[in-house]
């Protein structure tokens, strides 16, 4: 019963879903979920995680999100890069800070945490 109480359709990927499950497990407060923010040109951009007591972002990416072919919706990788920076910039203008991680990072138990407190993420 508690994995269905804890269960989301909110995840955007299986990274996300893990990345959510080992912040509980290690014993974080659960993030908001695909949190929006207004950017310049009045476009919604929904990010992974929202730790809003540290006014953080914290995002879960996987090397396929710049590099698989099928995924650029016709963008070059220099393109998808510089999308994604250009959306961080403007989210970053509202005041608020970004953690990023990979599979190897979330994999690794002690660098999961290390990496989640020093986005001043408190654990209960």
């Amino acid at each position: 019963m508690a994995v269905i109480n804890f269960a989301s359709d909110l995840s955007g990927s299986a990274g996300e879903s893990i990345s959510r499950a080992k912040m509980f497990q290690f014993g974080f407060p659960a993030p908001v979920l695909q949190q929006p923010f207004v950017l310049r040109d009045r476009r919604k951009a929904k990010v992974d995680f929202w730790f809003e007591e540290q006014r953080v972002v914290g995002e879960f990416d996987g090397k396929g999100k710049y590099l698989r072919a099928d995924g650029g919706a016709g963008l070059s990788i220099q393109q998808r890069v510089m999308k994604e920076k250009a959306r961080e910039d403007q989210i970053r203008a509202q005041g608020v800070g970004f953690v990023r991680w990979e599979w190897k990072e979330m994999m690794n138990r002690q660098q999961f945490i290390h990496l989640l407190r020093r986005a001043g993420r408190p654990r209960k």
